[in-house]
């Protein structure tokens, strides 16, 4: 849950710098980015209690690429080449690979 909570705070994060750079000075938007990133390093951090580090940081960072891009997509007409969607997916599949097949020893 916290993990979940801190990728979508990510998101809103980055989706906030892009407009910021829209605008020349938008108080809103850079305010709303730094609270978004604030309450996404709370949430990570109650993830950490319940999830290992490395298995914490892999899915957070793998889930908000692949969100992010899939907002560039529907939001900014910012489609990636054959390549880039290959790696999109390999991303998400090594995702699921560590959080459902991978152990700690």
């Amino acid at each position: 849950m916290y993990l979940t909570q801190k990728i979508l705070e990510l998101m809103k994060m980055s989706i906030n710098l892009k407009e910021i750079n829209r605008i020349v000075i938008k108080v809103g938007s850079s305010t709303l980015a730094s609270v978004f990133i604030i309450l996404a390093i709370f949430f990570l951090s109650r993830a950490m209690n319940h999830i290992p580090v490395g298995f914490t940081y892999a899915t957070y960072g793998g889930l908000t690429i692949a969100g992010v891009t899939l907002f560039g997509i529907y939001k900014y007409d910012q489609t990636p080449n054959f390549y880039g969607l290959i790696g999109i997916i390999f991303i998400i599949v090594g995702v699921f690979l560590v959080n459902y097949l991978g152990s700690i020893n």
